[in-house]
């Protein structure tokens, strides 16, 4: 029984005693002081400035340390530059091949405060650096304001890239915005001509090239008619020489606008047609009053014209074969009309006999 009491008695010790320590842990590890360092950027070119900054991480205060850096040939130590959190205290600083240190130490009892930049140390790239290179960093002998340490020494390299190769500037194309190059572009063709018409009076290019560069172009308008204009596209590279392409552009002579050009023909033929269907209307209406007024005895003068009212022809006509009829007819009667009265006054003579 004491046994069972015992095993007892240290499972809930250790189930007690797990969540403290897991707790404490976590407590400490979210506390831990250390140093930090980090660098502006990644890549550098010749002139550029490479700065690396050390901050303090934690809860405690800090009172002394050592920092150290090494760095390659190519890379030049410019400057230092303290915190207002520090600059109460005592600092050295010794550079010479390619080594840097710095110490520190507080006084006054005075200590910087955690998460802040405590220093940062500058320096600079040349043009004899290129490729991957390395900078190894040191923080050591790191104390608190009571003097007891505040964090384990760490080192630790910073991989940085200086003066890559770059890509070298290329035209690879040039089209003006009216016309055309002769000869066709080419980027190893740096003169050209062209023509354009007089209706164009300026001219832009629509140019594209590899690299990191500007293009620029010394003008737009063109000069008057019948000139030739000089175009200069200039293409710099952030480093190099620069490329010249020139273009001379021909602008056609103004042309004076003639009686003979084809809005005028356009005007005249308009003009001419509009009076030939007045003169057609006329002469249909004065043929027609011709012929209401015209003897029917006598044959048509135009014929063809005549033709194409046929209606009014042919009613004029049949009104004259139907007057001749009525005074045929009229004629046969009278004739018959005659004979039978002297038929009747030839029997009543007989009978009165």
């Amino acid at each position: 029984m004491r046994k069972i009491f015992k095993l007892k008695s240290i499972l809930i010790f250790v189930l007690l005693w797990l969540p403290v320590m897991f707790i404490g842990n976590l407590t400490a590890f979210a506390s831990e002081n250390n140093i930090s360092v980090s660098v502006n950027k990644g890549t550098f070119e010749a002139g550029e400035n490479i700065i690396l900054s050390f901050d303090l991480n934690g809860n405690k205060n800090l009172s002394a340390f050592i920092i150290e850096i090494e760095y390659p040939d190519g890379v030049n130590y410019s400057s230092y530059e303290r915190s207002q959190s520090i600059t109460s205290g005592y600092s050295e600083i010794n550079n010479q091949n390619n080594k840097l240190s710095f110490i520190y130490t507080f006084k006054d009892n005075k200590a910087t405060s955690p998460n802040k930049n405590i220093v940062s140390f500058k320096f600079k790239a040349d043009e004899t650096i290129k490729g991957e290179n390395e900078i190894k960093v040191r923080v050591k002998g790191a104390l608190d304001e009571n003097g007891n340490p505040l964090c384990s020494d760490s080192e630790g390299k910073l991989i940085l890239n200086f003066n890559p190769d770059k890509e070298a500037v290329k035209v690879t194309k040039l089209i003006p915005s009216s016309g055309s190059l002769s000869p066709s572009f080419d980027p190893g063709i740096f003169e050209y001509k062209m023509s354009v018409p007089y209706s164009v009076s300026s001219i832009t290019f629509d140019i594209e090239y590899t690299g990191d560069a500007k293009a620029s172009v010394n003008r737009k308008n063109l000069g008057s008619g019948g000139s030739t204009s000089e175009f200069v596209i200039t293409v710099t590279p952030e480093d190099g020489e620069k490329i010249i392409y020139t273009v001379m552009v021909t602008r056609g002579e103004y042309v004076r606008p003639s009686s003979g050009n084809k809005g005028s023909t356009e005007s005249v033929e308009s003009k001419k047609e509009n009076t030939e269907i007045i003169i057609s209307e006329s002469e249909i209406s004065e043929i027609t009053i011709d012929i209401e007024s015209q003897d029917n005895s006598k044959p048509n003068k135009n014929p063809v014209i005549v033709n194409e009212e046929p209606a009014e022809i042919i009613t004029e006509t049949d009104n004259g074969f139907t007057a001749f009829l009525f005074g045929a007819g009229t004629m046969i009667i009278g004739i018959i009309v005659g004979a039978v009265c002297v038929l009747i006054i030839k029997k009543s003579k007989s009978d009165k006999k």
